[in-house]
């Protein structure tokens, strides 16, 4: 996490500012572009079986690699978005553990 990033009043990363804008979690901008969405759809609850599909800019593709899914049981959703500011890409999770239904913003590991 980079310094620039806006805390909330508890010491968390802000996922949005006071418009609802989604809020990039390394620089804290405002300009976040989506860039591609990943649906992780597991056949069964538990089952490290299903379906991976990717929707970018210029395609779509099915797969049964579920190594990226943010849940560790059920499915998940994970939506890329590239900074115009910083050029950081982040991924926003939506999954679902346990009952509850989770969000995160989370930048992408391993950039250069």
């Amino acid at each position: 996490m980079n310094p620039g990033a806006p805390l909330d009043s508890t010491g968390h990363p802000m996922l949005v500012n006071n418009q609802n804008i989604l809020l990039c979690p390394y620089c804290g901008k405002e300009f976040l572009r989506h860039t591609a969405v990943h649906d992780f759809s597991r056949f069964l609850e538990d089952l490290y079986a299903g379906l991976h599909t990717v929707c970018s800019e210029t395609r779509t593709t099915i797969d049964t690699d579920l190594s990226g899914t943010p849940s560790p049981r059920k499915d998940g959703i994970s939506i890329y978005f590239e900074c115009e500011i910083c050029g950081v890409t982040s991924i926003l999770d939506i999954y679902q553990h346990k009952g509850h239904t989770y969000i995160q913003l989370r930048v992408q590991e391993n950039q250069s």
